[in-house]
């Protein structure tokens, strides 16, 4: 339960983006809860990881338990699902039109891409 509320206090204050969301961020806890059910952060050992949408750009973006930004990453993609396995976030995810998908190897410490591999639908089918 301590570890579910460091949490929260970590993701709390990142809801608050303006006085609309205020109210929202005083009371969020189904909100927060609904959002990992819905795979928008995994929790790893040490850091958690969350996907955040902007306009057209997806950050993944990983916090240490104390609210402490790690590093930060820019996908112009939708992600559609991502993975945490052996120190490495697997992300699928596909372009805005839906004609390449793309499979991400990403070092879940330091954000470093270590490897992408890149699905185009074929063409006249």
């Amino acid at each position: 339960m301590k570890k579910m509320m460091v949490i929260l206090s970590v993701l709390l204050p990142l809801r608050v983006q303006s006085e609309e969301l205020q109210t929202e961020a005083l009371t969020p806890f189904p909100s927060v809860i609904q959002e990992i059910v819905e795979g928008k952060f995994l929790l790893g050992s040490e850091m958690i990881h969350s996907i955040s949408s902007f306009n057209e750009i997806v950050y993944l973006t990983t916090y240490s338990y104390e609210g402490n930004p790690i590093w930060e990453l820019p996908f112009s993609v939708n992600i559609i699902s991502w993975e945490l396995k052996g120190g490495n976030l697997f992300v699928f995810s596909k372009n805005r039109l839906g004609t390449a998908f793309f499979l991400t190897c990403i070092n879940a410490a330091n954000g470093q891409v270590l490897w992408e591999r890149a699905i185009v639908a074929p063409t006249g089918l």
